[in-house]
């Protein structure tokens, strides 16, 4: 949900918009974690629910968005801070973990996924996911730059990024495809969330004819194969953006407003998903794939699922402990 951050001045969401993009945050996440499942069990279908990536970068982009950042400094120390640390104390948990379990793993590698440089420099069985880390990093990196931008450019703002776009793929092709595709997510959705906010039915519209133009182009078994990185890179980008616009506006405008009982039931469980959605994201992935994997712990693939989401569980929980218990101790 949006806070209001010390140097930061913002355009407050509705309360029906707010608990809009904790719900679909919490979809994301679980379309991750079902996508990771059904990777494991080699199921072709895993490729559409990764989805939830692209979704969890377009919400980034939005909240910030409507805000005025003061002091970029403090802005950006406070993001380090919230995004490095529960990072960093979970892969040296792994790290150590592998090596007690004698996993072996190139020494370089602790190096890389200290300093965030896994989407680049490579990863590690059972943490190819925290290329994300590395990714919003980045994204936040921008941020100050694309707060300048918008001030300069207002209501250009978004066809600016997407001729940038255009422009990338006509002179470089598929190099560095999923960093470029990535970065213009999170820009795309700052500059809708910014100058066209009030445009958003619009944008949404434009969104859903060109993913279903892009969708007859495409072939499916392109889609459903990683390999295939230009068709499947740019089906889940703009398919992201897509889920999104349509999920938010039929949330926060239809949905929520006429069934405030109803939500209000199943509120605190949503605002614990939302609360935990990092740290899920965090842990998740090592009981799934890599060495460390419980999906076939038996003969059983429901028990098995069961407490593949049990460890998650608990795995974030104590995550989110320890993280609170260093920052009061050293922060």
């Amino acid at each position: 949900m949006m806070k209001v951050e010390s140097g930061i001045k913002s355009d407050a969401l509705s309360p029906d918009e707010s608990r809009a993009i904790s719900i679909i945050r919490v979809m994301a996440m679980v379309a991750i974690v079902v996508c990771h499942i059904l990777q494991g069990l080699n199921r072709p279908s895993a490729y559409i629910f990764n989805m939830g990536v692209q979704v969890f970068l377009f919400i980034s982009g939005f909240l910030y968005g409507g805000k005025q950042i003061g002091n970029i400094a403090q802005w950006l120390k406070k993001r380090l801070v919230k995004i490095y640390l529960p990072y960093i104390l979970f892969v040296s948990f792994v790290f150590v973990l592998y090596h007690l379990k004698g996993i072996s793993f190139p020494l370089k590698n602790l190096a890389i996924y200290t300093v965030c440089g896994q989407w680049i420099l490579g990863r590690v069985s059972g943490m190819g996911h925290l290329w994300f880390i590395s990714c919003i990093l980045m994204c936040y990196l921008a941020t100050p730059f694309l707060q300048w931008l918008s001030s300069l450019l207002k209501q250009f703002l978004l066809p600016a990024i997407l001729m940038g776009d255009v422009l990338w793929f006509w002179m470089f092709g598929e190099r560095f495809l999923g960093m470029v595709v990535s970065l213009s997510i999170y820009a795309i959705a700052y500059a809708v969330s910014g100058q066209w906010a009030k445009r958003i039915n619009l944008l949404m519209i434009m969104a859903i004819v060109s993913f279903g133009i892009l969708s007859l182009y495409f072939k499916w078994e392109y889609i459903l194969t990683p390999d295939e990185r230009e068709y499947s890179t740019l089906f889940h980008a703009l398919g992201g953006i897509t889920l999104f616009l349509c999920l938010y506006k039929f949330l926060s405008a239809i949905v929520l407003p006429a069934c405030q009982n109803v939500i209000g039931g199943g509120k605190k469980i949503l605002l614990l998903l939302d609360e935990y959605s990092f740290e899920i994201y965090l842990v998740h992935h090592i009981y799934i794939l890599g060495p460390t994997s419980l999906l076939f712990i038996s003969d059983c693939l429901c028990l098995n699922i069961a407490v593949v989401l049990v460890c998650i569980a608990v795995s974030a929980v104590v995550l989110k402990r320890i993280v609170q218990y260093v920052q009061n101790l050293w922060i």
